[in-house]
């Protein structure tokens, strides 16, 4: 979640590239916006999307969209105390009307390749697209198009369809790339590795399993 942060800071404020910039002595000075004129759009919203959407309300977005399958509960509540709006809405109007877009899904059937051609037509040419949640899910190749022809004002990529990454995106001055590093933190490391053997402990104790995986999640055989 905090890389999330972090990739859409980076993509509003344009850092990566100012960084590249002044290391080639250019003095360029990129107008960037500010979150608090920005629609965030989030797609999907389970654990890391909730906490996405925690850590970036103190920054007063415009508005906040959120796409999900399931009814999502108490936005209108929190929209009143937060004085932010907060809408659950169909995937299309999230893409038509986000300044910024955070994908937050697992990887199926039916999310394969969900970003693509048609849908990144919907977006704003002034758009940013982030992805921290798996790789496929965006069309690479069409993204790579729409950010070379300038139809996407940028993006900021942690996974990938094929991982280590050596494809044309790496080409481009408008896509923020890292490899993989989303639970790379050395606390969230420790802490995955010490649920993972509490739960193998559990398993053998014939207790109930805290850390179970969404049916969902084995949708698909490209998992």
């Amino acid at each position: 979640a905090e890389l999330t942060i972090a990739k859409i800071l980076n993509s509003i404020r344009c850092v990566s590239q100012l960084d590249k910039s002044i290391r080639k002595n250019d003095w360029e000075r990129i107008l960037g916006g500010t979150i608090n004129q920005s629609t965030i759009g989030i797609v999907g919203f389970g654990r890391i999307a909730k906490r996405v959407r925690e850590l970036i309300l103190p920054f007063k977005p415009s508005r906040l969209l959120i796409h999900d399958l399931n009814k999502i509960d108490g936005l209108d509540t929190e929209a009143k105390s937060t004085g932010i709006i907060q809408q659950q809405v169909e995937l299309d109007y999230l893409l038509k009307e986000s300044d910024v877009i955070t994908l937050h899904l697992p990887l199926t059937d039916k999310t394969n390749n969900l970003i693509s051609r048609s849908s990144l037509s919907a977006m704003k040419k002034t758009a940013f697209l982030i992805n921290t949640s798996r790789g496929g899910i965006i069309n690479e190749a069409d993204l790579y198009q729409f950010l070379l022809d300038n139809q996407l004002s940028g993006a900021a990529l942690d996974v990938f369809e094929n991982e280590p990454y050596d494809g044309k995106l790496i080409e481009l001055e408008n896509i923020l790339l890292t490899p993989h590093v989303g639970s790379y933190t050395d606390t969230c490391r420790a802490r995955m590795e010490m649920e993972a053997v509490e739960d193998v402990i559990h398993f053998f104790k014939g207790e109930a399993l805290h850390n179970l995986v969404p049916d969902y999640e084995f949708e698909s055989s490209s998992i």
